[in-house]
């Protein structure tokens, strides 16, 4: 189980995800923080979630699809 702090708690991780061009969630769950760090990253990079849990994978789909960044 992941928690914000874990995935984005420190500043050094933040200034990482504001240059990246790309960046992958391994354990993406339901998407929201994958979600939470491309809206930190610059418009055109891509961030990648890869989840194993077939039930995580359609609640990111839906999750994605239904934001309005």
């Amino acid at each position: 189980i992941s928690s914000t702090y874990a995935c984005l708690g420190s500043l050094a991780t933040y200034k990482k995800l504001r240059k990246a061009r790309y960046a992958l969630d391994v354990g993406s769950g339901t998407g929201y923080l994958t979600a939470a760090m491309a809206l930190i990253m610059p418009k055109e990079s891509r961030m990648f979630g890869i989840e194993h849990v077939p039930e995580l994978v359609r609640k990111s789909i839906e999750n994605i699809q239904n934001s309005n960044p």
